[in-house]
């Protein structure tokens, strides 16, 4: 019995294969070209795959959404109060604001702290670090979950749990670390969010796993339809599931994924004969002499009770169907419960988006809506079988909509479903079986993280997200495996038939049996070759991915490339053509950007944000009426548009029309309330106007919202002093260097103030102080040597002149200065000789 036993030793369980021996579990491995490893090796080989693979975005800059989820986004900064980071959104905007896109991810906001603290600031290489580190982690993770997906759950007679499917998993995860899909949530900062959500959402699964299958000594044990679970485990799982949804929303769907697992694989429930139970418990393996396994008494019933008693029939599946409803009420409470506070954290308000980043929502017609939603998914799957054709972004026209029946984009929506029913159909045509497990699992991993951005709950703020497939590409590469290893399957089974369709018993495995008859040796070389074939097609599709992620992670290190080859994959898409119009403005290549953002307002006329950068732009250039004319427009597609109702204030004061002026900046306030640049520019309206008392509020106003506002704080100090009330001056400027000690302007106009006031020692600090931030500021070397001049530290005051000159020699009245302290050093002189 010991040496039978031995024979046994390895069993597997809850697993989508169900219960077999050794043999054919390498068997079902036959034909994978993947060495096998046990899985520490194959953590690191998997792990250094994902990191070489995405080693291009380590030198990447800040880009696209970087810029404002990252460096625009104060709750990143450390000096701002920590809980601020619980109380906005992903993008740094309180989530009560109308603004607010209702992203509450602060999870994924305290790991961008972190690395700001730990970098010093901004300095983007510590954030691709983590990013790519992340990225690896969840590739490793997901080594055993591949295993347990496509291999069960396997244990030794220790409860030690072993590495199952070797070389299907390695491969499964070899595939998803260079999944070119993958580069946006990898290379761009704001994917941290997804990768975060992903890492939680695999250790919450696990968790799950684990709760399912304890006994007393906290060992695995092999169990189907458990009778009991582990409350503490469940519970963890529960808790990182809530962690998953704080660092990005689609993470409350590994609750939905743990569901269906447990009911699929480890309560093997038939869910279309649920209530009938037809499937008999499985119970635990005794071996036997002839090494086959016999069903033994079930440990609730009595021994000597005859093996076809009904106890063993009717009394058995009470508990498992007890203890499996206990978990999913946990699982249902729980998701309930973060449902509902997640739509108070909201606000109990919906996010609102524009037209134009999700047209197909907008569609007058359920039908359009209903179709393009269809081929918006064709389109998903698409990218994840072919991830050649990727794109920034894809809203503005990149997708044009569906609005007619002859429209032949139709029939890829007929293809998909199509395929996706065939699946279903396998799964669920004929009895429940190891393979339609595994196939279940995989289009639960690859369909429930997706909901979320269906819009089958909830309207979505865009067209197409790369970074939303990084969790459904899991189901995906499951899928992608199974159908792997079954055309290897049916490939061997095809060349083992013969013509009438009879297995020919003399051609079998290589891998199972030693020895091939030789009358079959052709018919083995056949097999060989296909599956040769099969193996070194998978093998250049894995070589592929690798090369065209390292291609794409390149392409997202900068703004500019990453621009432009968008524009190649999308070239009616209005918002490339804005983003490249932004960024040569900002890199000073006006004629570019004029260009650009014309081309985006002509593939989308009523694309308001491209009207208001370009009114910006025509203001800047002088040409003020026709900027005048599209903020106008801006204003009147979007009315609610503050920004453009500000920068109409601006061009409208340019142009002399105060009052309308007025009335835009009041506009633009009535939309954003806190909105110190607009109260900064309507004090700079009254001043215009000589109206100093309302100037001297607004800048107070703009202070008020914005203590930092360096601008307002300056305005007020100059007119002060110009108007001759040097004490109010003095008083405004301490108070500034309160909120701002190195302000170097402040100190500047400080400085004057107290010239002028013969406190010259205080003052000369002062300019001492600008200078130390500015050394190279030509006016700042201009006023110090007034101030020596008046000190009648004539030697100083020379040296001060000559370099403000230096640093600017057009300083006309700073050289005027400069020759009357010559004339004054020249009657000094004559009289000092004498």
């Amino acid at each position: 019995m010991l040496q039978q036993r031995k024979r046994h030793q390895h069993v597997n369980f809850t697993g989508t294969t169900g219960w077999r021996t050794q043999k054919s579990h390498n068997c079902s491995e036959t034909g994978i070209p993947m060495p096998k490893l046990s899985l520490p090796m194959a953590s690191l080989v998997v792990f250094l795959v994902a990191v070489i693979c995405f080693c291009n975005s380590l030198s990447g800059d800040f880009v696209f959404d970087d810029q404002e989820a990252v460096i625009n986004n104060q709750d990143v900064r450390t000096e701002v109060p920590i809980h601020k980071t619980f109380e906005n959104d992903f993008w740094g905007t309180p989530l009560k604001s109308k603004t607010s896109h209702k992203s509450y991810r602060p999870i994924t906001v305290l790991t961008f702290r972190l690395n700001y603290y730990l970098s010093g600031g901004f300095y983007p290489r510590c954030f691709h670090v983590t990013n790519v580190f992340l990225h690896a982690t969840v590739c490793v993770l997901l080594l055993p979950i591949f295993s347990i997906v496509l291999g069960g759950v396997q244990v030794d007679p220790h409860g030690r749990r072993e590495f199952a499917a070797p070389r299907s998993s390695l491969m499964a995860a070899l595939f998803f670390a260079v999944h070119p899909i993958h580069t946006e949530s990898v290379a761009g900062v704001v994917g941290r969010a997804d990768l975060l959500c992903s890492l939680f959402f695999l250790l919450s699964f696990l968790c799950y796993v684990r709760s399912c299958c304890p006994d007393s000594s906290g060992t695995v044990l092999p169990i189907i339809r458990p009778t009991s679970f582990s409350f503490s485990w469940l519970l963890t799982a529960v808790v990182l599931s809530f962690l998953s949804m704080l660092a990005k929303e689609q993470g409350i769907t590994v609750i939905g994924v743990c569901a269906v697992y447990d009911i699929v694989v480890i309560s093997r429930v038939d869910l279309f004969w649920f209530l009938k139970s037809t499937q008999p418990c499985l119970p635990t393996p005794v071996p036997s002499d002839s090494g086959s396994s016999k069903s033994s008494t079930p440990a609730s019933t009595p021994r000597g009770t005859p093996k076809n008693s009904p106890v063993h029939i009717k009394k058995e599946p009470v508990g498992w169907k007890r203890s499996l409803g206990h978990r999913l009420l946990v699982l249902a409470s729980s998701a309930t419960a973060m449902l509902v506070l997640r739509w108070q954290v909201m606000g109990s308000s919906p996010p609102s988006f524009q037209k134009w980043d999700n047209p197909a929502a907008f569609a007058s017609s359920f039908f359009v809506r209903v179709i393009n939603y269809n081929y918006l998914y064709t389109l998903n799957a698409w990218l994840l079988l072919n991830p050649s054709w990727l794109c920034f972004d894809w809203s503005m026209g990149c997708v044009p909509l569906i609005d007619s029946v002859a429209d032949p984009r139709i029939l890829a929506v007929l293809t998909f479903w199509a395929a996706l029913t065939y699946l279903v159909w396998i799964c669920t045509a004929h009895k429940v079986s190891d393979d339609s497990r595994v196939l279940m699992m995989a289009l639960t991993f690859l369909i429930v993280p997706f909901l979320p951005a269906s819009n089958v709950f909830f309207t979505v703020g865009f067209v197409i997200a790369e970074r939303v497939l990084y969790l459904p590409s899991i189901g995906f590469t499951i899928l992608f495996i199974f159908s792997f290893r079954a055309a290897l399957a049916s490939h061997d089974k095809g060349v083992h038939t013969n013509g009438d369709g009879v297995h020919n018993n003399n051609v079998v495995n290589e891998n199972c049996f030693s020895e091939v008859a030789p009358s079959d040796r052709v018919e083995k070389a056949t097999v060989d070759a296909g599956r040769s074939f099969l193996q070194t097609s998978i093998l250049l599709l894995l070589l592929l991915f690798f090369t065209r992620s390292m291609q794409r992670s390149a392409e997202w290190r900068t703004e500019e490339t990453l621009f432009r080859t968008a524009e190649h994959v999308c070239p009616l898409n209005a918002k490339v053509h804005y983003n490249i119009g932004k960024n040569a403005g900002d890199a000073g290549n006006v004629e570019l950007a004029l260009i650009k953002y014309r081309e985006a307002v002509r593939l989308n006329p009523e694309y308001d944000q491209a009207m208001n950068n370009l009114g910006n732009l025509l203001k800047d250039l002088g040409q003020e009426k026709e900027a005048e004319q599209w903020l106008l427009k801006a204003v009147h597609i979007r009315p609610e548009f503050a920004a453009a109702w500000m920068n109409l204030g601006i061009v409208q004061a340019g142009l002399g029309q105060p009052h309308l002026a007025e009335q835009s900046y009041f506009t633009a306030i009535k939309h954003r309330r806190k909105y110190p640049d607009c109260y900064y520019n309507l004090g700079n309206l009254y001043l215009d106007i000589k109206d100093h008392n309302n100037a001297m509020q607004a800048w107070r106003n703009a202070t008020k919202l914005k203590s930092t506002h360096i601008n307002a704080w300056n305005n007020m100090i100059i007119l002060l002093d110009n108007i001759g009330k040097l004490e109010s001056a003095e008083q405004v400027a301490m108070e500034a260097l309160r909120v701002v000690p190195s302000a170097s302007s402040i100190h500047f106009h400080l400085g004057n103030i107290l010239g002028k006031a013969s406190r010259y020692k205080e003052a000369e600090k002062h300019f001492q102080e600008a200078l130390d931030s500015e050394p190279n500021n030509a006016n700042y070397w201009g006023n110090l040597a007034v101030l020596y001049h008046r000190w009648e530290k004539n030697e100083e005051a020379m040296q001060a002149y000559t370099k403000s000159l230096q640093l600017n020699p057009q300083l006309l009245q700073t050289r005027d200065n400069m020759m009357k302290l010559k004339r004054k050093i020249d009657k000094l002189v004559p009289a000092v000789t004498v």
